[in-house]
C-alpha cells in the first residue's frame, strides 16, 4: 500500500491541496542490506591478520520510518538509481508527457533529476527499459584495507651502546584526530588507552628501512565522529570541519612515537597517552591522514554516497591543516600491489601545533 504521499505542487490554497483529486506522489528508494563482521587480531602482535565473516542482517524495517537506521553491523551494500513511484490525483500534462500515470511507476534518477518514467502496466506483454533493476555490489561495500609504500629517514640507536641494554626505539601508530587535538590527560579520553589502536602499522621495533604499511579493519567505535554533532565550542570542531560529511567518519593520523626497547628481555614498551609524537606522515609539505567513511546504515547515507561519488571504507587524504579547500583524496596507484606510493614519514614531518 502506498504511503507518505505528498503534494506534487504546493501552494497556499489549503482547500485545493486537500481536495480528493489533488495530485500527489511518493518515491520508494530501493536498497539491499547485508551484515559483515570484521575480526582482527591484537595490533601489538608481530603478525597482524583480519578476517571477514558474512552474517544474516537482523534489522526489521518499518514502512512508517522514512529514514530508518539499521541495527549495529547491518548496512546498505547496494542502492538503485531506479525508484518506485506512486502517483494519484489529476496529473498535469507535463507530468503525463514525462510518462507518469496514476498508481505505480518506475522512475530513473541522475543526481536529483528525473530522467525516465515508465508506468507499470498490467499488460503482461509490456516491456520496460528500466527493468530488470541491476544489482552491482561495489558502490556501497566498504573497503576494509589500504596499503602504502613509505619512505623514512629514521635511524634507531643500537641497544649495544647502552649500559643497561635499553634504548629508545621509534614506533608507528594511528591516532584518531580527536585524541590528538583533545588533551587525553584532562578529558574524557583518558580511559582510551592508545593500545586500543586497531593497527600498529609496523611489524618491527625499528624504522631503519623503507616500509610497506598495511591498514586493515574498522576503527573502534569511539574513533568516529558524527560531524553535525560536534559541538562548535569543542577544541576539535575546526579540524573536523575539514572532513565534514554526512556519514560518520574516523580521521586517523599516522605518527611516530619514541618508545623504550630492552635488548636483554626483548621487550618493547607500547606507546601510551604520555608518549610524545616525534614525526608524522607527509606528501611533500602536506599532511597525510587515513580517513574511514563508515558504512551506510541509513537510506539517506546510501543516497549521499551515491550522489557524492565517494565510496565507504578507507581513503587517504592530504592537505594543509586549517585550509579546508586544500584537502583532497590522494590518487591511488594503478600498478603494483600497494594502494598508495611514495609517502614519507620523518622527524621533519611534524603535525601542526594545534594537533598536539
Amino acid at each position: 500500500a502506498p504511503g507518505n504521499l505528498k503534494n506534487i505542487v504546493t501552494d497556499d490554497d489549503e482547500e485545493e491541496n486537500n481536495a480528493a483529486d489533488a495530485p500527489k506522489w511518493s518515491f520508494y528508494y530501493i536498497t539491499m542490506i547485508s551484515k559483515e563482521k570484521i575480526s582482527c587480531s591484537d595490533p601489538s602482535l608481530s603478525s597482524h591478520s583480519c578476517s571477514l565473516i558474512p552474517q544474516q542482517p537482523t534489522t526489521q524495517i518499518s514502512a512508517a520510518d522514512l529514514d530508518p537506521q539499521l541495527e549495529d553491523g547491518d548496512f546498505h551494500v547496494w542502492s538503485s538509481t531506479t525508484l518506485l513511484s506512486y502517483t494519484q490525483g489529476v496529473l498535469s500534462p507535463s507530468l503525463q508527457d514525462m510518462g507518469f500515470q496514476n498508481k505505480w511507476n518506475l522512475t530513473s534518477f541522475e543526481q536529483a533529476t528525473i530522467n525516465t518514467v515508465e508506468a507499470l502496466s498490467t499488460d503482461s506483454e509490456a516491456t520496460y527499459e528500466l527493468m530488470p533493476i541491476e544489482i552491482e555490489l561495489d558502490d556501497l561495500v566498504p573497503r576494509y584495507n589500504v596499503s602504502a609504500s613509505v619512505e623514512n629517514n629514521w635511524t634507531d640507536p643500537s641497544c649495544s651502546d647502552s649500559s643497561d641494554g635499553t634504548c629508545p626505539k621509534n614506533q608507528l601508530g594511528l591516532r584518531p584526530l580527536s585524541w590528538i587535538v583533545e588533551d587525553p590527560l584532562v578529558s574524557d579520553l583518558t580511559q582510551r588507552t592508545h593500545r586500543r589502536i586497531y593497527y600498529n602499522g609496523l611489524h618491527s621495533s625499528t624504522l631503519t628501512e623503507n616500509l610497506e604499511l598495511y591498514v586493515w579493519g574498522i576503527p573502534d567505535e569511539d574513533h568516529f565522529e558524527n560531524f553535525p554533532a560536534v559541538d562548535s565550542t569543542s577544541t576539535y570542531y575546526t579540524p573536523f570541519q575539514q572532513w565534514g560529511s554526512f556519514p560518520d567518519v574516523s580521521v586517523e593520523a599516522l605518527m611516530v612515537f619514541e618508545t623504550t626497547y630492552n635488548s636483554e628481555t626483548e621487550t618493547e614498551a607500547w606507546f601510551d597517552e604520555n608518549s610524545e609524537q616525534r614525526g608524522a606522515l607527509c606528501r611533500d609539505s602536506e599532511r597525510v591522514v587515513f580517513v574511514y567513511y563508515d558504512s551506510a546504515d541509513r537510506p539517506s547515507e546510501a543516497l549521499w554516497y551515491q550522489l557524492s561519488g565517494i565510496k565507504p571504507g578507507w581513503k587517504v587524504s592530504y592537505g594543509t591543516q586549517g585550509q579546508i579547500d586544500t584537502w583532497r583524496f590522494m590518487v591511488e596507484a594503478t600498478t603494483g600491489v600497494l594502494t598508495y606510493n611514495n609517502l614519507e614519514v620523518s622527524s621533519t614531518c611534524t603535525v601542526p601545533s594545534d594537533w598536539n
